[in-house]
């Protein structure tokens, strides 16, 4: 559980799942979080 948690934390899918969570429109740093690898 925890312990999930914090290893979901170092993935860089976590981003996308904090995209998911929030209106890209409302979000002008979607642009930012593209142009990084992770």
């Amino acid at each position: 559980g925890l312990e999930r948690a914090g290893l979901i934390r170092r993935q860089p899918g976590v981003a996308r799942s904090i995209q998911i969570l929030v209106d890209p429109q409302d979000l002008p740093i979607l642009p930012w979080l593209n142009s990084n690898p992770s």
